[in-house]
């Protein structure tokens, strides 16, 4: 999160960098640029760079966040102009700034993917999917901590997909591998919590406790 000397900077100066930010992102690969360059991009030092915003790695999930929610503003007011349900590609060929941010996101390395999806806290990806699940039919049937579990098992489904692919060097399409996922999952979740518990024919030591 940008520091309190950021927010206390003007409005439109604030938009200005971010808007900068965003172009800067979908014009390079995030691994490639230094603090220097960035600071050139938004018109700031690189002193002011680290006040606002402190690491190089802190500043890009803010970022990643920032241009998702502007996604999200895109994608509610062109169903508006619209009058029907918009995809992500409708999006994009209204915004090609946005789609050429996300296919950089995507080629950046797994180390920044990991700190951008395993995380709760100020992270409006994982708060939109807990208020999606906890809307779904049986939901009520499930405690809070469970709701929440299964919104953080969705948030990181990406980079669990795309980690798979770079590690065993598949070929598949992220996003479709992604939507059969996620729908089997969800699906799973709207059967309603099983009232007897499942008995665990598989169990290792990483993936579950140790019995007494």
């Amino acid at each position: 999160m940008p520091s309190t000397t950021f927010y206390n900077l003007k409005y439109s100066k604030q938009k200005e960098m971010l808007d900068s930010a965003i172009i800067l992102f979908s014009k390079n690969d995030f691994d490639e640029l230094s603090v220097r360059s960035m600071s050139k991009e938004l018109g700031i030092t690189t002193g002011a760079f680290y006040r606002y915003f402190g690491a190089k790695e802190e500043f890009y999930v803010f970022m990643v966040d920032y241009t998702l929610e502007q996604y999200w503003e895109k994608q509610k007011q062109l169903m508006k102009e619209l009058g029907r349900p918009v995809n992500m590609q409708d999006v994009f060929e209204k915004d090609p700034v946005q789609a050429d941010f996300w296919k950089n996101f995507y080629r950046s390395s797994l180390e920044i993917r990991l700190k951008y999806y395993f995380r709760t806290k100020d992270n409006p990806l994982y708060k939109r999917k807990l208020d999606d699940i906890s809307a779904l039919k049986m939901a009520d049937t499930y405690s809070q901590e469970e709701k929440e579990v299964t919104a953080f098992a969705v948030s990181v489904l990406q980079y669990v997909i795309t980690s798979f692919k770079y590690l065993e060097h598949r070929d598949y399409d992220d996003d479709e591998m992604f939507q059969i996922l996620n729908k089997m999952l969800l699906n799973g979740f709207e059967l309603g919590k099983p009232k007897e518990e499942a008995h665990h024919d598989h169990q290792s030591p990483v993936s579950s406790d140790f019995d007494e």
